[in-house]
């Protein structure tokens, strides 16, 4: 049931990179961490997190 139900999210995330930020934040990767791997600013993790946060919040109340 929540392997379906973080499938169900991730699907959501139709960007790729959405997609590899929310799969580093779950994997317990700080902000600075992910920013390195993703090969953008800290600022713009942080913006792309927010994205996810918006996206995800929206399907619940769904």
């Amino acid at each position: 049931m929540v392997e379906e139900e973080c499938q169900g999210l991730f699907a959501m995330l139709t960007d790729q990179e959405l997609q590899r930020i929310a799969c580093l934040r779950m994997e317990g990767y700080s902000n600075s961490e992910t920013a390195k791997m993703i090969e953008k600013s800290v600022a713009t993790a942080e913006r792309r997190l927010a994205e996810i946060r918006a996206c995800w919040k929206t399907s619940m109340k769904s």
